[in-house]
């Protein structure tokens, strides 16, 4: 599933067929697995001093 994924994207610029990939101010983290899809992102409380200094 991942090689696929990277294949889309690396081929079309994009993973068409695939949700997109979030950006990490959105809040979520794309899982590459079964079920696929989007899930919140538990480490943005830890990201936090990372996005202050803006390192993110």
């Amino acid at each position: 599933m991942m090689r696929r994924y990277w294949t889309s994207f690396a081929k079309e610029g994009e993973p068409k067929g695939w949700p997109r990939w979030p950006l990490y101010r959105e809040g979520h983290l794309l899982r590459l697995d079964v079920p696929l899809g989007l899930l919140p992102d538990l480490y943005e409380e830890r990201c936090g001093a990372l996005e202050a200094l803006g390192l993110l």
